[in-house]
This record gives C-alpha cells, structure tokens and sequence, in this order.
C-alpha cells in the first residue's frame, strides 16, 4: 500500500513539477503553522502545573462589586487576609503572603538592584513548595533575617549558586541589614505567573508601617492557599462573604455597598491565573 502512494506521488511529480511543489510548499506551511500554534496552547495550559500540588494551591484574589471597578479582578489582597483567614476557613492548610520589598544589596560597596525581591512569611515553601537547589524548605524561611535567592540573584551578588550562609547586605530606608542566605531557589521557569528573584523574611515593621499589616483597606501583597485534599474552594467561596462580615471592622468597609463590603473575595487556582481576567495587581508576564 505505501509503495502504491510513493509512486502516485512521483508520478504527479514528474507529470507537473510546479504544481506538486506548489502544494507540497503550502502542505508544509500548514502543517507547521498548525505545530505552532498546539505548542502555543500546550505552553499556555502548562502553566503552573509543574509545580507539586497545583491542584490545591489558589491565589485569594479581590473582585470589586460596587463602584466604576466593579466586576473587576484584582490579584492582590490585604496582608491582614493571610493572618485573619485561617481560624475562619478549616479547609485551608495553610496561607502564605508575598509582598513588594525594597530589593536594593550591597556588592563590594555599592548598591545591586534586585527585582522582584518579596518579603514574606514561614509558612511560602508549604504553599508554594517551589524547588530548591540548595537548603530546607521546611527551615528556610522559618526565622527573621533569612533570606532566600534564586539561583540568577545569587550569581548576581556573589558569581556563584552555592552560597549557603552568606550574608547579603539589603538597603533599605533605615540603612544596611543584613541577612543570611538559607536557600537557593530554581530559576522560576517561563511557564509561571510568578516572577521572583529574592524572598525576604523580615518582620512587618521593617518592610512598611504596621497598620500596612492590619488594614483591609491596604493592597499590599499576594496571598496563597493551600486547601486541604478534597476541600472545594467553589463552597470556600461560598461561605467567604459571611467570613469577611465577621473579621473586618465596620470601619474599613463601604458600607454604602449592596453586600455591605464593596468587594468579594475570589480563590483561582494557580494554574488557571495565565489565561484568566485580571484587571490589576498580577505578577504574570506581559
């Protein structure tokens, strides 16, 4: 049967030469453009997906439901959301917060920039366990003072990825600090909504005013879930607008609003946040 089709098909080669290699050329074009374009959308939806437990990780976003925003999706919340959440929702295992952080260093006396440098809390790598190429996930960030780089930021500093216990001199507002490397993080791959180059673990009032830590009304960070195995967030969600009537005082509510808030809270699994609506506040690419 294929000797059959080979020779149709020099047959119609050497019949009209133009015209075969005309639609060979076209056939070609249309097979690639059509790989092309199955690598682009098996690229999009390997978003996030390689990190371990993806299924159970979900960024708590905010979507506004009152005012010229409303219907809109913001990926950040309040710091304070990561703190006052999990006495409220048993189904969440853990919540963890990452905020902007000034990401200037010391190298041999001048400053480094590093972008997009985080603080954040203990509890990262247990809803985020993103690879490390060097030290403990579970004791990385445990204690103030710590901090954890990327394998691009540490070759950066010190030219070199095995820098476990090394200083790094952050400048900041109130002068020099310094920290102590307790990990080395992968590069985070292309096909993430993360972009980090740093994780910080200082405490709230060395990263910014306290209230910035307290207030509902402050956009100060991401935070992420980590549900417990078959929790559904769609019922988690459900439950979310009495929760927040009862953590958030009167005072930092529009109470003008028809729910009496001004906004929802909304969980979207990691994997779904590439190719989802999100108006403001996201770390993804482009």
């Amino acid at each position: 049967m294929l000797r059959n089709y080979l020779l149709v098909g020099y047959r119609a080669l050497a019949r009209d030469p133009l015209f075969a290699i005309i639609n060979l050329i076209g056939l070609s074009i249309g097979i690639a453009g059509c790989l092309i374009i199955l690598l682009f959308i098996r690229h999009q939806l390997s978003f996030d997906s390689w990190i371990p437990q993806a299924e159970r990780i979900y960024q708590v976003q905010r979507e506004y439901t009152t005012g010229p925003q409303s219907g809109s999706r913001h990926g950040q919340n309040p710091y304070v959301a990561a703190t006052a959440l999990p006495s409220q929702l048993p189904e969440v295992e853990a919540f963890t917060d990452i905020v902007w952080s000034e990401g200037v260093v010391r190298k041999d006396g001048a400053p480094l920039g590093l972008p997009y440098s985080f603080a954040t809390d203990a509890s990262f790598f247990k809803v985020l366990p993103l690879p490390l190429v060097q030290g403990n996930p579970t004791t990385a960030l445990a204690a103030t003072g710590s901090v954890v780089l990327t394998e691009e930021s540490a070759m950066s500093i010190f030219g070199r990825t095995d820098v476990l216990g090394r200083t790094v001199t952050r400048i900041g507002r109130g002068g020099g600090k310094d920290f102590r490397v307790t990990g080395v993080l992968r590069d985070i791959p292309d096909n993430s909504h993360l972009r980090i180059g740093a994780l910080y673990r200082s405490s709230p009032a060395e990263e910014r005013r306290a209230e910035h830590y307290e207030s509902w009304t402050e956009i100060s960070g991401w935070v992420y879930a980590l549900l417990r195995p078959s929790s559904d967030a769609a019922a988690i969600e459900a439950r979310l607008p009495q929760v927040l009537q009862r953590v958030i005082p009167k005072n930092q509510r529009d109470l003008s609003a028809a729910d009496g808030l001004g906004y929802a809270i909304k969980l979207r699994n990691i994997r779904d946040i590439n190719t989802s609506d999100i108006e403001m506040g996201t770390l993804r690419a482009g």
